[in-house]
């Protein structure tokens, strides 16, 4: 029976050792991996609403969730950012909201035979004025996990007063 020297005892076990380890360690892709042609990811982009009047502008945002495997069986933030800049002056009230959301169940977590999830994060952020002079410009911004890296779509708003109602002009800026 052959000899095995100490040094190659502890080298093999520190090999049996790490391999098992390995062996006991489950591989979780990133998300941007998980997408395939046959599992493709679909991050829809946010809808961005607003609705203006006489004392407020309110922001509400829907993230679709399902089918997007950055947003599906884990908790992300959502963010809105609402900043009001005056006609003429440098000086801005800003807003931000957060939105914690998740975890969602992904369409691999349903049964054969069962619909889809069809999941969605909403946020609200309402940014309150005392007037709305002519021009006022609000800068939206909203930030959410896209497909490989978190994203921002902006939006650009001119609202001017109309006597009994507040009418306001998006630009959207990408």
């Amino acid at each position: 029976m052959p000899v095995l020297s100490c040094r190659a005892v502890v080298r093999r076990c520190a090999v049996a050792a790490v391999a098992g380890a390995l062996a006991a360690t489950p591989l979780v892709p990133s998300p941007a991996a998980q997408a395939s042609p046959s599992h493709p990811s679909r991050c829809s982009t946010p809808s961005i609403d607003e609705r203006a009047d006489r004392s407020a502008l309110t922001v509400h945002v829907v993230l679709p969730v399902s089918g997007c495997a950055t947003r599906e069986d884990r908790v992300f933030t959502l963010s809105a950012t609402v900043a009001r800049y005056e006609p003429g002056e440098e000086s801005r009230s800003v807003l931000g909201r957060e939105e914690r959301c998740g975890p969602f169940r992904s369409a691999d977590d349903v049964d054969a035979g069962a619909d889809p999830p069809r999941d969605t994060c909403e946020l609200d952020a309402t940014s309150i004025h005392d007037e709305v002079d002519d021009h006022t410009r609000y800068d939206i911004a909203v930030t959410f996990p896209g497909a490989a890296a978190e994203r921002t779509e902006t939006l650009t708003m001119f609202c001017t007063d109309e006597g009994d109602t507040v009418i306001c002009r998006p630009e959207r800026n990408n």
